[in-house]
This record gives structure tokens, C-alpha cells and sequence, in this order.
């Protein structure tokens, strides 16, 4: 079989009694699907290199919380949007050290658990929440469209509670759990039980067209596309989603604040925001029944500037990146182009965005090529005492003046 060149996507996680599920540690595996990568989960849970418990001195750390898209385990390590911003970091003066906290699948709630019993000991100066649509969507249980359980939040009286019909799982005895962890890397480890297992969870049927490749067949890719609410809410569950989703947001800026940290939030958009060719993009808009795809970021704004949170919605400089460069951020060549996650061109347009986006709080110079220029990420002058994304209405205070951050959304 590794003559033949089948791969699989392997097992990387593991029963959470808060979260539900995380990524295992020291887990390894092929992943298969947008993409394919060799993917390696760190001693504490984390698609990331090893990073001390104890904070270096002279260093800012800065964590970031997603998703898939933030985790994207379909490209190798050193092509994440996390890593590329790193390596745009290392040749600034003063050491900034980036933690990917990000796993496939969270929603709001998990992030909230993530921060305060893993990112937290980290001891990290800045948080950094990449957010999209479907996230403020998975807020209401009834319409999460995430695969895997997640723990879920309901207002009542204004005030959020545990949603009583939260999925639960029954904690396993702690003796199996480690049996499963280690026949789950032997299962990683050889093939055949790797292939067999994602029979039985898929179906054999969506399988037989790879093992068919062994014998000199192609093996035809599965594409995924979610259509993200990005446009006004449609129904009253939707706004509940909003409304949730906007405690959920003050609920981790509390959290981050009393972990004496600062809480940013990136937008990443929709996909239709980020679609090169016009009229592709309005028929994604018709199909959503929307004409104002960008009203999840304004609202997303607002929620930021009311709780004096730096915020910065990508898809304006993404979308120029895109334009400038004919190219599509979305869809790999086992998917439609647009369809589903940021791929390569889309984490690589991501690094110096999210390394200016670091350096302006820091007061260092900014790098950004003529891309981030353009699209009016740009430094106001040498020695000014806030330094703004002007097209996307952030002004963020540096932390060594320990002041708070100030947003205004336009």
C-alpha cells in the first residue's frame, strides 16, 4: 500500500470531559481530503511545534483560537498562516513567539474552555480570536453544522447558561482511554488499519475509488462548500446565534483580561467575500439571498468596539491579493475552485497580514508588501502614538504602554 501511494486521513483525537473532544497528544498521521499533509500534534495537544511552559524573558506571546481554517491540517505545518506570520515576525527586533491553540471544529464555547485551561498557563500577552460566520452560527445548537459534538450556551434573562440539551458524553474509564490512545497511533502507524477504520466510519463505497487507485484507477476528491451566514440574519434562530455568539465574545474577553492578556479578533469572512471574478461572486450572492455579504463583519465590528476589542476584517486585503493575482484563496486541485478552506495562496496571503496586524500593536514598522499597502493597512507615521488600519477602522494602543485597545468600526 505505500508502494501503491494510498494514504488516509488518520486518528488525532481524543475525549475532552469539557470541550467534548481535542486534538491527542503526540498524535501522527497522513491527513487526506482538501489536501494532503503529514500533520503532528505536540506533548500538549497543540497542531504546533514545542513551546516552553515558561514565557522567555523579552518575549511576547501571542495565542491564537480557531478553527479548522486557523488549524488547516491540509497543508503541511510550515505553510499555516500561524507559521508564515512567525517567520515574518523573526526578522523584527525583539522576540514574538505565536501559539496555535486553534482545532477543527470549535465553536465559540470551546474556545472560551481552550483559552482558560490550556492557553492561559502559557502566560500569553496577546490572544488573537479568528472568527467567521459559521462560528457565530454554531453558537445556537439547533444550528451548528459542525460535525463533532460541541457544548453549547443559551441566553436566558440576558444572562448565558448551559444549554440543557447540550450534547454530553459519558467520560470513558481513564485504563481504555489509554489502550485507545495507543492503538489509535498504531492505527495511524499502519495503513491497512488506517484504511479499514475510515471504511467503516465513511462507508466502503466512498472508499473503493482510492483502493481502486492501487490498482492503476484514479481516486476522485470530495469537495465540501458551507454556506456561511454572512449576510443579515434570516430567521429569529439565526439573530439568536448573534446574540449568543456576542456574550460568548464578552464572556472570553473577561477571561482573557483576568489572565492579565489582551483579547484581538480577526474576521475572517465568508468565501464569497474573496472571490476574484465579479460575477462568480454575485451568483454566490444570489444564492445566498443576500446582497450585503459583508454584514457579518460589520456586526462582528461592532461587538468589538463595544467591548474595546482590536479587530480586523481580512477579506477586503484578501480579496485584493486574489484580484491582483488571478488566483482563487479557496478549493485545491481535489476541490472546485472557492470551495471550501484557505489554501496555500490563502495562508500565504494571511502571514504578513496577521504580522502587521501584530506589529502595529508593538509599535514596530510595519512590512507590508505593496498588497497591504493598497488595500490601506499602513503604518500613519514613525512616531505616532497609535498605528490604525484606516480601511478596516482599527486603531490598537501598544502594550507596553498597558493602555486598553480601542476600536472604532467604520
Amino acid at each position: 500500500m505505500r508502494a501503491g501511494g494510498l494514504k488516509y486521513t488518520g486518528s488525532f483525537y481524543v475525549y475532552d470531559p469539557i470541550r467534548l473532544y481535542a486534538l491527542r497528544p503526540g498524535a501522527t498521521g497522513w491527513v487526506e481530503g482538501e489536501g494532503e499533509s503529514y500533520m503532528a500534534i505536540n506533548s500538549d495537544g497543540m497542531h504546533d511545534r514545542e513551546h516552553t511552559l515558561g514565557k522567555p524573558s523579552g518575549t511576547v506571546r501571542v495565542a491564537f483560537m480557531g478553527d479548522s481554517e486557523t488549524n488547516a491540517e491540509h497543508l503541511p505545518f510550515d505553510e499555516n498562516m500561524v507559521q508564515l506570520a512567525q517567520k515574518e515576525l523573526q526578522r523584527d527586533p525583539g522576540h514574538v513567539e505565536l501559539l496555535n491553540f486553534a482545532v477543527g471544529g470549535y465553536t465559540l464555547a470551546e474556545q472560551i474552555y481552550t483559552f482558560r485551561d490550556h492557553a492561559a498557563k502559557y502566560q500569553p500577552d496577546i490572544v488573537i480570536l479568528m472568527l467567521s460566520p459559521v462560528i457565530i452560527r454554531a453558537s445556537k445548537r439547533e444550528l451548528n453544522t459542525f460535525e463533532s459534538p460541541s457544548p453549547s450556551f443559551i441566553l436566558r434573562g440576558g444572562h448565558l447558561v448551559p444549554d440543557p440539551l447540550s450534547p454530553a458524553l459519558r467520560a470513558p474509564d481513564p485504563r481504555w482511554l489509554a489502550v485507545r490512545n495507543h492503538l489509535a497511533q498504531l492505527q495511524n502507524d499502519i495503513r491497512v488499519l488506517a484504511l479499514i477504520r475510515e471504511a467503516t466510519q465513511t462507508g466502503l463505497r466512498q472508499k473503493l475509488p482510492q483502493i481502486r487507485a492501487l490498482f492503476g484507477g484514479s481516486a476522485a476528491a470530495a469537495a465540501s462548500q458551507t454556506n456561511c451566514p454572512c449576510g443579515p440574519p434570516s430567521s429569529e434562530k439565526m439573530e439568536e446565534a448573534w446574540q449568543i455568539s456576542a456574550a460568548l465574545i464578552e464572556r472570553l474577553n473577561e477571561t482573557v483580561q483576568a489572565h492579565n492578556a489582551r483579547l484581538w479578533i480577526v474576521s475572517l469572512g465568508d468565501g464569497s467575500q474573496i472571490i476574484p471574478n465579479p460575477e462568480v461572486r454575485r451568483s454566490t450572492e444570489r444564492r445566498y439571498g443576500t446582497t450585503d455579504i459583508e454584514y457579518a463583519d460589520r456586526r462582528m465590528g461592532a461587538i468589538a468596539t463595544r467591548l474595546g476589542i482590536g479587530f480586523l476584517p481580512v477579506a477586503p486585503a484578501l480579496l485584493d491579493y486574489a484580484v491582483q493575482r488571478h488566483l482563487a484563496l479557496r478549493g485545491s486541485d481535489r476541490t472546485p475552485p472557492y470551495v471550501g478552506h484557505l489554501n496555500r495562496e490563502g495562508h500565504r496571503a494571511m502571514g504578513p497580514i496577521l504580522a502587521d496586524f501584530i506589529r502595529a500593536a508593538l509599535h514596530q514598522p510595519l512590512h507590508a508588501p505593496a498588497l497591504l499597502q493598497n488595500s490601506n493597512l499602513r503604518e500613519i507615521s514613525a512616531d505616532a502614538k497609535d498605528r490604525s488600519a484606516e480601511r478596516y477602522g482599527v486603531a490598537i494602543s501598544p502594550i507596553a504602554a498597558g493602555t486598553n485597545f480601542t476600536t472604532e468600526y467604520n
